[in-house]
């Protein structure tokens, strides 16, 4: 088994509860195989590239059963907490000893090496540039020793996590697994930010004239209601780096 499992996630709308009006995005098996055609393309080491999905149809890579657990909760970013359970200390039975998970709203630009290849065992994306709250690590991207943080994990639970939230200061509705691992893990932690090429296009790229690349651009994230496939006609580094098949 690869020292490495990059993963995605994609579960479908049976499995997304509506929320808070927040307008999630669609995305289906071609938004998968966009991700893991630019990995490959920019990531040459070993690795394992898997997606965890209830619906594995026409996926490229290597897919996971999207687990049972019973992880959401009304009037939340739906289906969120899903992924809190990477933390468990089992999934490096079925992750790998390392992972780093992606969003699919993300264009890789650059060569990954040095993002993927961090040796620490958590790293998290400051996409504000800074270690802001409500949420201090953005959940598009973060790396991590599967199983190194297992509180994580064993302290949540679904029915009082929100207050437990509030109580801290960090506001579920800016990102339910990433406010409750902010939480958790404080904020001291190694991280990326624009400065190492992991971008955030709402908030580094938008302001920009043309949405101009920053130089040193590894991956953008498309975390708001612009995404890639909305730009593929008019931003040339867009329609050149994304590599989505309709």
């Amino acid at each position: 088994m690869a020292a490495l499992t990059v993963v995605v996630w994609m579960w479908s709308d049976r499995n997304k509860p509506s929320n808070n009006n927040w307008q999630h995005s669609k995305y289906d098996y071609r938004h998968v195989n966009a991700v893991y055609r630019m990995v490959q393309k920019h990531y040459k080491k070993p690795h394992r590239f898997v997606c965890i999905t209830d619906n594995p149809k026409g996926m490229e890579c290597e897919t996971i059963p999207l687990w049972e657990d019973n992880l959401y909760m009304k009037g939340i970013i739906p289906g969120s907490w899903v992924r809190i359970k990477s933390w468990a200390p089992e999934m490096k039975e079925l992750l790998g000893p390392r992972i780093v998970s992606l969003d699919l709203d993300c264009c890789v630009v650059g060569d990954l090496a040095p993002l993927f290849d961090r040796a620490e065992p958590f790293v998290g994306w400051l996409a504000f540039g800074d270690k802001r709250t409500p949420v201090i690590y953005n959940a598009s991207i973060w790396a991590m020793d599967t199983g190194a943080f297992p509180h994580v994990w064993s302290s949540f639970d679904a029915n009082t996590a929100v207050q437990e939230l509030a109580k801290h200061g960090f506001d579920h509705t800016a990102g339910t697994e990433q406010a409750w691992a902010s939480y958790k893990l404080g904020p001291n932690m190694p991280t990326w930010s624009y400065k190492d090429g992991v971008v955030s296009f709402r908030y580094q790229l938008r302001p920009r004239r043309g949405f101009s690349l920053i130089p040193g651009s590894r991956i953008v994230f498309f975390h708001g209601p612009v995404k890639a496939l909305n730009l593929m006609k008019t931003v040339p580094w867009v329609r050149e780096h994304y590599l989505f098949k309709g």
